[in-house]
């Protein structure tokens, strides 16, 4: 009592959300640089608070996803990576290690509603962490996104920056899902080789999921609520993973969750 309230402009800059609903009616015409400093902003056309920092922020994330957001990108051409391929078995495993570009002027460019729709769930993807904010909801913001940028999302939500995410490819015809490996050593070169490096989320930030796919729900995620379908005077039930749902046995998702069980652990 009597302490002053908290402005909808407050809670808004404390939670980072992502999710269709948000797509369906995010402006299509401003760049993708725009569209991530949005985060920074009270509405998105209204403009961004930036600082030095914050700029040095988004040029982190965008030189962390070019590959993925540069429609112009080339790994030959551009000369931004230096690769090597290391033998695994019967498999091999392509290895980015090595950044030297050190501009991100063409995400200023680039119109976000120019981008595959993979592209755009990135960008929001982004933007809804690049805050930092206390409170961060993912709302179906894999859904129509490829694999292997989900799956890369997933792993910068625990690494940020400071690990590198690489893919391999079978000796097979087709491509193989993405091997999650780490290396302790950053990508060298630019704005990385600064030693500025942006963090997964931490534990003074909570995270919240909205998902009916598996494969959706990162490895962070511990505990869920289920609710019930509207009308139907059902309970909400809830239960704790033990680990990461894909380190899980077969059917933890459909009998643990969807099932009659009211707990998985």
């Amino acid at each position: 009592p009597g302490a002053p309230g908290i402005s909808i402009f407050d809670l808004q800059s404390r939670i980072g959300h992502s999710s269709p609903e948000t797509h369906n009616f995010f402006p299509k015409h401003l760049s993708l640089r725009r569209c991530i400093e949005s985060a920074w902003s009270d509405t998105f056309l209204s403009p961004p608070a930036l600082t030095y920092q914050r700029d040095t922020l988004v040029d982190i994330h965008l030189q962390w996803f070019e590959p993925e957001l540069n429609p112009t990108y080339s790994s030959e051409s551009l000369k931004r990576h230096q690769t090597g391929v290391l033998k695994l078995g019967r498999h091999f495993l392509n290895l980015n290690l090595t950044r030297t570009s050190t501009t991100t002027d063409w995400a200023s460019t680039i119109p976000f509603g120019s981008l595959p729709f993979s592209a755009q769930r990135l960008a929001l993807f982004l933007r809804a962490l690049i805050t930092s904010p206390d409170l961060v909801v993912l709302d179906e913001a894999f859904s129509g996104m490829d694999l292997d940028l989900r799956d890369k999302c997933m792993f910068f939500l625990t690494w940020g920056t400071t690990k590198t995410y690489q893919y391999y490819k079978s000796d097979e015809t087709r491509y193989s899902r993405p091997l999650k490996r780490t290396i302790d050593t950053p990508p060298v070169g630019g704005v990385l080789a600064e030693g500025m490096h942006v963090p997964g989320l931490s534990q003074e930030q909570a995270l919240i999921v909205v998902s009916h796919v598996k494969e959706e729900v990162p490895g962070l995620v511990r505990d869920w609520i289920r609710l019930p379908e509207a009308g139907t005077g059902s309970r909400a039930r809830f239960g704790r993973f033990p680990g990461p749902l894909d380190t899980l046995e077969e059917g933890v998702w459909e009998e643990g969750i969807w099932g009659s069980s009211s707990s998985v652990g």
